[in-house]
């Protein structure tokens, strides 16, 4: 599906979620809890979903964790 998607639309999203598909586990590259959470801070994303192509990692940093769906 992504494939196809990545190649007949404009949308860098696609390009992106197909490249992580395809990466070995171990080559596939971590992402923290706090990076996840600031990009649903962004403006219109309250009802989104939050999907994550890899591993999240914990943060010590955030205390509070906000609802991401």
């Amino acid at each position: 599906l992504y494939r196809f998607l990545a190649r007949r639309t404009s949308a860098k999203f696609n390009k992106i979620i197909l490249k992580r598909l395809f990466m070995s586990k171990i080559h596939r590259p971590p992402i923290s809890l706090a990076r996840v959470t600031r990009f649903m801070k962004k403006p219109n994303r309250e009802n989104c979903i939050a999907v994550v192509v890899g591993t999240v990692t914990d943060d010590a940093r955030i205390f509070e964790v906000p609802k991401l769906t």
